[in-house]
């Protein structure tokens, strides 16, 4: 391949020879031996082969099998292995392997072979020996591949290289774009080339497109190609077709879809083909459909242009695949993984995902009210699939407002869904249940109220269905999801029934275990939880049926004991506790024992550490507990605080979810049990502190530190509330920590939880906590800015804070944020619901700056500017909040302040205000104040009509004074 030197024959003797002239030819060919050995099955040959393979120096083996791969004489699969050797040796150590060599050496390696049978595996020697060196550091490289050449040969070994190394050439990317491209169409267009020549351009070409789609300008000058890649698969399509072709579309539709918008439709049209064609082989059709969707997938917008009727097309020909499927596997549930029906069903799901009910349900609801009432259970499951698939929380959120269409759908298809729950086939059965349960959650109470009569009836009927247990675990679901759409009073009115019904069921689960030794765990479990959601659905109204229903759930309890079950048992200890959430502590009482001793004894087990999701639902079952028992569960608490604080300092990826349990049953204890807590709050600090430093910490981020900041936060508080400022001295190893949480490379949340926190020592602290200024008042300042409304809002709480316990020692801090809190409450979508927050919040903190640092805020701006604009905005105050401000009135008015009384006419107009929006009342202690305050100002020059306007509300004329002193109020302020 350089230009310098005149290239050896392609395999020929001189050139394997001169490639080992540093080696004798034994070396070499007890190399070759070692390589063939490599092929071998034996593991403990292959063992003792590969170490002795390694123990040669990398300089050394790439002599060998570049000598090995360019020697004509050895057979082929021998130079495929010694190529596939070498390719690893330049990924995993280029300068051990490549750097090692003589210059001579280098030139050779990169003068290699090209042809052959072993070209494929060459490219790929040759494209990871480019990507190692980088570009630029084989110029003679693009020059050779892009040269004019009509050599066969020259154009393949091209194609093959680039192919598997477009990257390489990205600077000259330009230069050889419009060069490669008409090589690469000019083979695909070839006829009289091989089939897999042509399908090596159009491989090349998939590359190609793929690594500069992004590159401004050069996706155009390669979108016309796509037309003869369409091209060649239509005649492909004609003959047996490589998978990979096929692969090269799957892969433009998910990258590049706005690539292929010229040509969707011939490109659907020959997908509807193939997938409708049952003799094509099954790789073809789950290819063609795999294009389909990733189209769908990566450009909604697209597929939803594309002509109804192609839509309507693919929908029916996905039923027809489902329908299909079931031919093969039988009437019977098992193993269906990779089943032509399974692929279907989950294309269909992801094309409703993808597109939306809303655009494909007018395409396919009426073929399923056909299929549904068809003959062929067959037919029936497939339209009962789709229904799911249409209906599913991705294709119909369930607070995306209505979808006349579906609604139409469900109402059309209702009674035959209903009759489908009585069919014969279990399979039948099975999909119309899981619908009902769709319909019920996207559709909800409406839903619910109009069918409850006709469904839940038909549900409970199968949960007698002894032989079928896939059909009873499903209906079991379903009735919880439809008893959840319910309102309680539907509950209530079927409550009977239902417990009846469940509790037979956990009877029967339990005599099968006692018979059988296994407990049926699906089903069991659906029962469980169906029973515990019933519960919590009507709370204190199952108290009448918690005497019949709890003893089933002890029975089985002891029996899964008995027999080591422990998930079972744990999720039947997790729905008792449930169900003793919904009744309360005087009917649940005496399970609690059970439960409680039942969590201690599980923690206090070295046997399952190792077991996460075990541990989690058991903290979960100590945190339900706890809530029901509160001050009476304190005994529990003290046992069960140093166990938990025992989980906390393990450090396994696989007890992520448990520890953050334990964070959320900490969080609880500091805010409804802090007293008992205190004691326990400095080492409950230490153990979840150290859990945001843990390795793998990064990874965990997502998992803890929603609850990890919270819980210090909590407890930080509890603590502070309670032992006030003799706290400060553990608090101080804290603060660094916390204080790390405001920089600007940390998450929002974690913003949020740094100012809670620091908010929380300002307001319980009092003017002790200046000690810790310095670590958090820049946080705040510069957090007052931020783009997240929560997180500023939190920032503005803090300066309303240290206004109030300051005192003198932050008012150079509270007279610097008054430029941000004014931009905050001048800001028109401060009054937006998502803003409010953040607005109300300003206008506090102002009210507190105003009240404690009025003279030394005159002093750095005008009063008279700004007193006026923070009227205005009192306006728009919700009622709770205007206490604190009307009090600031007040107090400025009794000492006469100039700037207030300059502008008393809308002061008067403020107070009125308040009396008429019921946000102060005549008769309260504020009121009279207030009343005071107006009978003073009346004495002042005020404009007539607000003079009389005012006389007239003092002297009792409410109605009359209101309206008109607001509209000569105005008046007087315009």
């Amino acid at each position: 391949m350089a230009k310098s030197e005149a290239k050896p024959e392609p395999g020929s003797a001189s050139s394997s020879q001169e490639l080992l002239a540093e080696v004798g030819d034994e070396e070499h060919l007890g190399f070759n031996d070692l390589v063939e050995v490599l092929r071998g099955m034996e593991s403990d040959v292959r063992r003792l082969t590969q170490e002795s393979y390694d123990s040669l120096p990398a300089s050394r083996r790439t002599l060998y099998l570049l000598g090995a791969v360019t020697n004509g004489a050895l057979p082929a699969h021998l130079r495929a292995v010694a190529a596939g050797h070498l390719k690893r040796l330049l990924a995993a150590d280029l300068q051990a392997s490549y750097g090692a060599l003589s210059e001579q050496g280098q030139l050779r390696l990169r003068s290699g072979d090209l042809d052959g049978s072993v070209r494929h595996k060459l490219y790929e020697c040759i494209a990871q020996l480019a990507l190692r060196l980088g570009e630029g550091a084989w110029p003679e490289l693009p020059e050779f591949l892009f040269a004019p050449a009509t050599s066969t040969a020259h154009k393949m070994a091209a194609m093959g290289v680039y192919a598997e190394a477009p990257s390489v050439f990205a600077r000259q990317r330009r230069a050889y774009l419009r060069t490669a491209r008409d090589t690469l169409v000019s083979k695909l267009e070839d006829k009289t080339a091989s089939h897999e020549n042509r399908t090596d351009a159009a491989v090349t070409l998939c590359s190609l497109l793929i690594e500069n789609y992004n590159t401004d300008g050069a996706w155009q000058v390669l979108a016309d190609s796509v037309t003869a890649m369409i091209r060649y698969l239509a005649s492909c399509l004609e003959r047996p077709c490589e998978e990979r072709l096929l692969a090269c579309f799957v892969e433009l539709a998910g990258r590049c879809p706005e690539l292929l918008k010229p040509h969707l439709d011939d490109l659907v049209d020959l997908c509807l083909q193939v997938i409708g064609d049952r003799a094509a082989p099954d790789i073809w059709r789950h290819q063609c459909m795999e294009t389909v969707v990733a189209l769908s997938e990566s450009s909604p917008v697209l597929m939803r242009a594309l002509d109804p009727a192609r839509l309507s097309q693919l929908v029916s020909r996905l039923f027809q695949m489902i329908a299909e499927g079931q031919d093969q596997l039988g009437a019977s549930f098992g193993d269906e993984l990779q089943r032509e029906s399974l692929v279907a069903e989950e294309a269909l799901l992801r094309l409703s995902s993808s597109l939306k009910g809303f655009t494909l349900i007018p395409t396919a609801a009426d073929r399923i009210c056909t299929m549904v009432g068809g003959k062929d259970w067959r037919e029936r499951y497939a339209a009962l699939t789709a229904l799911n698939a249409l209906c599913s929380e991705e294709a119909l959120p369930r607070f995306a407002g209505r979808v006349p269409s579906a609604e139409r759908l469900v109402s059309s298809s209702f009674v035959p869904v209903l009759t489908c729950l009585r069919d014969p086939e279990p399979k039948v059965r099975h999909a119309a249940s899981t619908a009902i349960g769709h319909m019920a959650m996207r559709f909800s109470a409406e839903y619910a109220r109009r069918s409850h009569d006709k469904v839940i009836p038909e549900l409970l009927e199968i949960l007698t269905l002894e032989t079928q247990p896939n059909v009873v675990c499903s209906a079991t679901e379903t009735l919880e999801e439809f008893l959840s759409a319910c309102p309680q009073d539907l509950v209530v009115a079927h409550l009977e029934a239902v417990v009846g019904k469940l509790n037979g069921l956990i009877n029967t689960r339990a005599r099968y275990l006692i018979d059988s030794g296994t407990a049926g765990s699906a089903v069991t479990e659906a029962a469980l939880q169906t029973m515990a959601t019933v519960a919590q659905l009507v709370q204190a109204n199952f108290r009448n049926f918690y005497d019949v229903s709890m003893p089933a759930v002890r029975e089985l309890i002891t029996y899964l004991s008995a027999t080591g079950n422990e998930q079972v048992r744990w999720l039947a200890l997790h729905s008792a506790t449930r169900i003793g959430l919904a009744v309360g502590k005087e009917k649940f009482l005496e399970d609690a024992a059970t439960v409680t001793r039942a969590v201690l004894d599980l923690l206090a087990s070295a046997q399952y550490r190792g077991s996460g999701r075990l541990l989690s639902r058991a903290i979960s079952v100590a945190h339900m507990t706890s809530r029901i028992l509160v001050a009476d569960g304190e005994d529990f608490m003290r046992e069960l605080l140093p166990e938990v604080f025992k989980l906390l300092a393990l450090h396994d990826s696989g007890l992520v979810e448990c520890q953050a349990a334990v964070c959320t049953l900490l969080s609880w204890y500091a805010l409804h049990t802090p007293r008992a807590l205190a004691p326990y709050g400095n080492e409950a600090i230490e153990r979840v502190l150290p859990l945001l430093a843990a390795p793998g910490c990064t990874d965990r981020r997502d998992y803890l530190n929603k609850v990890l900041l919270h819980v210090v936060a909590d407890i930080l508080c509890t603590l502070i509330s309670l032992l006030k400022d003799s706290y400060f001295t553990f608090f101080d190893h804290l603060a660094p920590l916390v204080s790390k949480l405001l920089t600007r490379q940390r998450a929002w949340t974690e913003h949020l939880d740094g100012l809670a926190v620091f908010n929380s020592v300002l307001s319980l602290g009092s003017p002790g906590c200046v000690r810790y200024r310095f670590y958090y008042l820049p946080g705040v300042v510069e957090h007052l800015e931020s783009n997240v409304a929560s997180v500023r809002n939190e920032a503005v709480r803090a300066v309303g804070t240290l206004a109030d316990v300051g005192g003198n020692t932050f008012g150079p801090e509270c007279l610097s944020a008054v430029p941000a809190l004014i931009a905050i409450m001048a800001n028109p979508k401060s009054r937006s619901p998502d803003e409010s927050l953040s607005f109300e919040a300003a206008v506090i903190a102002m009210t507190a700056i105003l009240e404690h640092y009025w003279t030394p805020l005159g002093d750095v701006m005008r009063l008279d500017e700004l007193f006026p604009r923070f009227l205005s905005w009192l306006g728009l105050l919700r009622s709770a909040n205007w206490r604190r401000p009307l009090e600031l009135l007040c107090s400025l008015l009794e000492r006469d302040e100039p700037v207030v009384m300059a502008d008393q006419a809308h002061v008067v107009q403020v107070l009125i205000d308040a009396f008429a929006k019921n946000r102060v009342v005549k008769g309260s202690a504020l009121g009279g104040r207030v009343m005071a305050c107006l009978r003073r100002l009346r004495q002042n020059s005020l404009p007539i009509e607000q003079r009389d306007a005012l006389s007239d509300f003092l002297s009792g004329d409410a109605e009359h004074c209101l309206t008109q002193s607001v509209d000569c109020g105005s008046k007087s302020v315009a």
